[in-house]
């Protein structure tokens, strides 16, 4: 992923991390143009991973190595990355890109309204209590 995007991820999980946070509360670049604030959060356990789609393994394993990093400084616990070819069903925060899981693009467009106009250079988070679901259209 571009370093912009990887560190939108960060922020995001700072995010996590801070329950009390609300959407206006941490700065994204580029900013999202709907953020919408649900109930419920995602705990970090030691049965969390992150998971990469496996058509862009090697390009996102950066982020997701700098991802994990951040949450062990943070928590102390340090999570494993793994490789898979679809979106996890719980306790994963899941990184991919749109056109790599039909199952997430579903999710997300049902989530977050996502359609056809979605930015090539946009991004989608999606956080709920069983998993987060990080996507771009591009790495």
């Amino acid at each position: 992923m571009k370093k912009p995007l990887t560190l939108v991820l960060l922020a995001l999980f700072l995010f996590i991390l801070s329950p009390l946070a609300s959407a206006q509360d941490f700065k994204l670049v580029p900013e999202p143009k709907q953020p919408e604030k649900r109930d419920g959060a995602f705990t970090i356990t030691p049965k969390t991973r992150i998971v990469i789609h496996a058509a862009h393994a090697d390009d996102d394993r950066l982020a997701a190595e700098t991802i994990a990093e951040e949450i062990e400084s943070a928590t102390g616990q340090k999570l494993k990355i793994t490789v898979a070819r679809a979106m996890p069903k719980a306790g994963a925060i899941y990184l991919a890109r749109t056109t790599d899981d039909a199952r997430a693009q579903d999710q997300l467009a049902a989530a977050l309204k996502l359609d056809d106009k979605f930015d090539q250079e946009g991004y989608a988070l999606d956080a709920s209590s069983e998993r987060v679901l990080i996507t771009a259209r591009t790495g």
